[in-house]
């Protein structure tokens, strides 16, 4: 059985190989500690692009409304 970190990074990696993210970034712990983190990818597709890494700050403004939506929709 593939362990959560392996599971992660092939889902991660295989969304870069697909062109739906130029890369991205994971992080799982609470508030006292990181128990998980994983950097793949480019900051964007252009050539030369810097990599992702740890602390790469996204902007998820465009995120607001499919992020507020899915709590609020009726379970099916």
């Amino acid at each position: 059985m593939m362990q959560p970190p392996d599971l992660v990074q092939r889902v991660l990696a295989a969304a870069i190989a697909a062109r739906v993210t130029p890369g991205g970034v994971v992080a799982v712990g609470t508030s006292a500690a990181a128990a998980y983190s994983l950097a793949l990818g480019h900051v964007t597709y252009a050539n030369g692009a810097a990599p992702v890494k740890a602390d790469t700050i996204y902007d998820l403004a465009s995120l607001t409304k499919p992020i507020a939506s899915v709590p609020a929709s009726p379970r099916a």
